[in-house]
C-alpha cells in the first residue's frame, strides 16, 4: 500500500495478508494507500482484501471521512482558481 505496487498488494491479499492491522502510525491499510496518492492501489485492497473503507484508525477516523476531507479540500481549490 505504502508504495502503490497494486499487483503485489493483490498477490499478498490472496495469500492472506492480515488486512485489519494498523500501521505504526495507527492507520488502516487504505488509509497508507490513500495517504501516499495511491488510489489504484486502495481500489484493489477494498475489492480484493474484502476490507471495509469504514474501519477507524487509531484516531476514530476511516478512509471514508479521509476521502471526503481530501475531496472538499480540492473542490475548494478548483473553485477558487476558478475566479
Amino acid at each position: 500500500a505504502l508504495c502503490g505496487k497494486t499487483q503485489a498488494a493483490i498477490v499478498l491479499l490472496q495469500h492472506g495478508a492480515n488486512v485489519h492491522d494498523l500501521s505504526y502510525e495507527g492507520l488502516t491499510i487504505i488509509q497508507v494507500a490513500l495517504e501516499h496518492g495511491h488510489y489504484e492501489t486502495a481500489s484493489a485492497i477494498i475489492h480484493h482484501g474484502k476490507v471495509d473503507p469504514n474501519q477507524k484508525n487509531a484516531k476514530g477516523e476511516s478512509a471514508t471521512n479521509m476521502l471526503f476531507a481530501n475531496f472538499k479540500t480540492l473542490a475548494k481549490s478548483a473553485a477558487f482558481a476558478a475566479g
